[in-house]
């Protein structure tokens, strides 16, 4: 087990800014937690496109052309589709429930959970653009640890 002394706990250059913010930022998730129940983290991942802050061919672009088509909003209707599951809690007394579960075409199961940062490096980076191979791509990494 590894314990952090005291002496070098968190020093704020602004504490009261800092607070400030969080509570923003807390409020914030609380009224938008229902999109990310609904989309999961690749909720984010349009706004990312946008700012061109999006990983694509290794950041020498920060948009993809195809985002769309691994956004949240592509991701919810594919679970639609294909009888999978949003809003799933990723542990007991999660209250933003970002989870899935994702079936393929037949109805079997791929992976759980397909997020933002499997769908950003694995699609965008490297111009993929389908969510069931994403998907798939997940779980392979997934079993391969």
């Amino acid at each position: 087990m590894i314990s952090q002394p005291k002496e070098s706990q968190i020093s704020y250059h602004d504490k009261k800014s800092f607070q400030q913010v969080a509570l923003k930022w807390g409020k914030h998730l609380q009224e938008t937690k229902k999109g990310f129940s609904k989309f999961g983290t690749l909720m984010g991942l349009m706004t990312m496109d946008s700012v061109h802050g999006l990983p694509t061919q290794n950041f020498r672009s920060g948009s993809f052309k195809d985002a769309e088509k691994i956004s949240g909003e592509a991701l919810h209707e594919y679970l639609l589709k294909n009888n999978g599951k949003f809003s799933v809690s990723c542990s007991p007394g999660c209250m933003i429930r970002c989870s899935n579960i994702v079936n393929d075409k037949d109805g079997n199961h791929i992976t759980s959970s397909l997020e933002y940062e499997t769908v950003a490096l694995n699609g965008s980076n490297l111009l993929v653009n389908d969510i069931e191979k994403l998907a798939i791509i997940d779980h392979v990494c997934d079993d391969f640890g």
